[in-house]
């Protein structure tokens, strides 16, 4: 489910609608908080971190992508112990 908010959030993107695109990436990332827990430290976490950081950053949300993307730096240094 969560690839396919994913899938549904970069097709609303490339046709320009990126309010709802953001929204449906951020429902992904939902998705996977609630299939591996809120606490989890999961790759799939991760990796819709990093993806609604990229978008935020292309959006022009400089303050956000760097939030999202940090967050998810720390997840995978914590999952692979570093």
């Amino acid at each position: 489910m969560a690839s396919s908010l994913h899938e549904l959030g970069m097709i609303l993107q490339k046709k320009g609608d990126l309010d709802e695109a953001e929204s449906q990436y951020r429902a992904s990332h939902c998705v996977d908080r609630r299939i591996h827990g809120e606490d989890a430290v999961h790759p799939d976490i991760a990796t819709s971190m990093h993806q609604l950081g990229e978008f935020l950053l292309l959006k022009g949300d400089l303050d956000g992508a760097e939030s999202q993307d940090r967050a998810s730096l720390f997840m995978k240094l914590r999952r692979y112990n570093y």
